[in-house]
């Protein structure tokens, strides 16, 4: 079976927890990990382009070049223009249900919001999108779109 991605925006600094929790998630997924909203917009599109989009996309508030919300958008469109399936999206930020947070996931659609606490140890932040991510993919397995 051929691997499926998992593209993480913005949290380079977790990309070895993450490798090594994925495994445990499904043998299948790779993560891709890239440090800011320009470039996970290009690896997106590339992904996306080759006919692989990843299964979920994990985006962070605050990027540098192109933030959290513009990358979610230009993501959503990209998928419309090269006509590949929706990834799932998990935004990630310090708010806690903001009208605007609120916004943008209604907006982009098959989106959820997952709200950090700053500050915590690597290892913690790590286990939190890994285990946002398992219930994701559940639930994608339960649509039959994993």
């Amino acid at each position: 079976m051929a691997k499926r991605h998992v593209l993480m925006i913005g949290f380079e600094e977790l990309a070895p927890q993450m490798e090594r929790l994925l495994p445990k998630i499904s043998g299948q997924l790779e993560l891709v990990a890239v440090p800011d909203g320009a470039r996970g917009v290009s690896a997106h599109a590339k992904l996306a382009a080759a006919g692989v989009p990843p299964l979920v996309v994990i985006v962070r508030s605050g990027l540098e070049f192109v933030d959290g919300p513009q990358v979610a958008q230009t993501v959503r469109a990209a998928e419309r223009a090269i006509g590949v399936a929706a990834s799932a999206l998990l935004y990630v930020s310090g708010e806690d249900g903001s009208e605007a947070v609120d916004t943008l996931i209604a907006g982009v659609g098959r989106a959820v919001h997952l709200k950090l606490q700053a500050e915590q140890p690597h290892a913690h932040t790590a286990q939190r999108l890994a285990k946002a991510t398992a219930k994701i993919l559940e639930q994608l397995r339960k649509r039959g779109k994993a």
